[in-house]
C-alpha cells in the first residue's frame, strides 16, 4: 500500500502523526473537508507550518515527482476514507482536473 510505504514513517499507520514531527490525519481539516485540492497539493508540493509560539513546525517533503498519477490516488482515496469521514473517492479524471488547476 502506497500510504505504508510513503506516509506512515511519520503518519504512523493509525494516522495519528508525532507531536515534533508530522501532525496527525485524525480530525485534520485538509482531510475532513470535502474538496480534495488542499490534500493534494500538500502531497504534491510539500508544505510547512509556521512555528508559533506554542507549538511546533512541521515539514511535509514534496512527493508530486516520486508518486505516480495512480500512487497519488491511492494515497488521496486512502487517507480520506480513513480519516475523511467517509469524503467520496478521486477519480482518474478528478485527479487530471485538480492537477491542472494546481500547476
Amino acid at each position: 500500500m502506497t500510504y505504508n510505504r510513503y506516509c506512515s514513517t511519520c503518519h504512523s499507520l493509525e494516522g495519528k502523526g508525532t507531536d515534533d514531527n508530522a501532525p496527525s490525519l485524525v480530525n485534520n481539516p485538509l482531510v475532513m473537508v470535502d474538496d480534495p485540492t488542499p490534500l493534494f497539493r500538500v502531497i504534491a508540493h510539500g508544505a510547512e507550518t509556521p512555528t508559533t509560539r506554542g507549538s511546533v513546525s512541521f515539514k511535509m517533503p514534496a512527493y508530486g515527482g516520486m508518486l505516480s498519477d495512480n500512487e497519488m490516488r491511492d494515497v488521496i482515496n486512502y487517507v480520506r476514507k480513513t480519516w475523511g469521514e467517509g469524503n467520496g473517492e478521486v477519480s482518474h479524471e478528478d485527479l487530471a482536473g485538480i492537477k491542472k488547476a494546481s500547476h
